[in-house]
């Protein structure tokens, strides 16, 4: 019996070309293993820092995916949406599960087998 996995391919090239921009963290380091702190022993959202957006940028979307997750498709673990433009930074822990370390804004979806949406910030119906 095979017991080698299918890789989930990358989705980024699949989509649509778009400008650049830096994404920095404290946290973690491109091409380094996840620290155990923010990996699903601990499930603590690394520090995120971005610059160099381009002009007619409106908002902010983060998508935390791991391609090395044991299935198929990999795994969509932390979704970040309706970041404001004067958001540029997330501290470490900001996906926890009352975001209360995202800006009032911001909404968050997890795919930790819990409800999905955690918490919408900000006013009732946006």
């Amino acid at each position: 019996m095979d017991l080698t996995r299918a890789i989930a391919p990358d989705p980024y090239p699949l989509l649509p070309q778009v400008p650049a921009f830096v994404v920095l963290s404290d946290d973690v380091v491109d091409g380094a293993p996840m620290p155990i702190r923010h990996s699903a022993a601990a499930n603590i959202s690394p520090h995120l820092r971005w610059e160099g957006f381009p002009a007619g940028t409106r908002s902010f979307l983060v998508n935390c995916f791991d391609p090395d997750a044991p299935t198929p498709a990999g795994f969509w673990h932390w979704t970040v949406g309706d970041l404001p433009l004067a958001t540029t930074t997330l501290p470490s822990g900001a996906g926890s599960p009352d975001g209360e370390l995202l800006p009032a804004a911001a909404f968050q979806a997890r795919n930790d087998g819990g409800s999905g949406l955690v918490r919408r910030r900000g006013p009732a119906g946006r």
